[in-house]
């Protein structure tokens, strides 16, 4: 998803993958990664519009 003040932040939420077996347990390796996108708002709501 991108966000931010200007739109340039691309968010990924991102785990480490065990496999199926091991897909239900105690560990929690869940984390949301940010990185700055080369262009503001690409896609739809648009951010040109003005409005998010």
């Amino acid at each position: 998803m991108l966000g931010g003040a200007d739109g340039r932040t691309l968010y990924i939420t991102a785990a480490e993958w065990r496999g199926f077996e091991n897909m239900v347990g105690d560990a929690r390796t869940g984390q949301v990664l940010g990185v700055v996108a080369p262009a503001p708002g690409a896609g739809w709501p648009s951010y040109a519009s003005g409005t998010r």
